[in-house]
């Protein structure tokens, strides 16, 4: 009989950079977990050949959840599963990139009918963003995300916002690691 260990952290980066401040940052707090004895799971979403966003066929609503049947439905499926995730995404032009764009429009399967949560409460959430210029954009694209957990039923236990004037460059440091630490004891 195959058992499949289902993951107690989904961390989703969304950088296509593997070595980024978001992947870093967000590396960093799998890494805690890890530590605390947590399987953690880590998708770079870059990576997932046809990710696509929700198609509006109100499928979710009748089933409790998307009903589309492509590469985003596992991660959809392991999210649901996990204790906590960490979402983690570059800011693009004042946006979160389109990688996490595509899965955050999904999170509606996450929703009943009458925009309820259909999670089991509980579940948590670290927010992790990153820009080069533009610090006020990248917190306000934080706070959407959070907020966007928030009606998905999840907590965000805390953000990170990280600052990279050299659009690229090696931003995370002690401090912030230090940050991911302690934000990955609160999941």
């Amino acid at each position: 009989m195959l058992i499949v260990v289902k993951a107690d952290i989904v961390v989703l980066i969304a950088s296509p950079r593997v070595n980024g401040n978001c992947a870093t940052a967000a590396l960093a707090v799998a890494k805690e977990c890890e530590a605390k004895g947590k399987k953690v799971e880590t998708v770079y979403l870059n990576r997932i050949e046809n990710l696509r966003g929700c198609q509006s066929c109100f499928g979710c609503k009748k089933a409790c959840r998307c009903v589309i049947k492509d590469a985003t439905l596992p991660i959809l499926d392991d999210i649901r599963d996990a204790e906590a995730i960490v979402l983690s995404s570059p800011t693009y032009f004042g946006e979160e990139s389109g990688q996490m764009k595509l899965l955050l429009d999904r999170f509606f399967g996450f929703l009943t009918s009458e925009f309820h949560s259909n999670l089991v409460a509980g579940k948590k959430a670290v927010v992790i963003t990153s820009c080069g210029t533009g610090h006020d954009g990248a917190v306000r694209v934080a706070d959407k995300m959070a907020q966007i957990c928030a009606m998905s039923g999840i907590e965000t236990v805390g953000k990170i916002v990280i600052d990279d004037p050299q659009m690229g460059g090696k931003a995370v440091d002690a401090k912030l690691l230090a940050e991911a630490k302690k934000l990955a004891d609160k999941l």
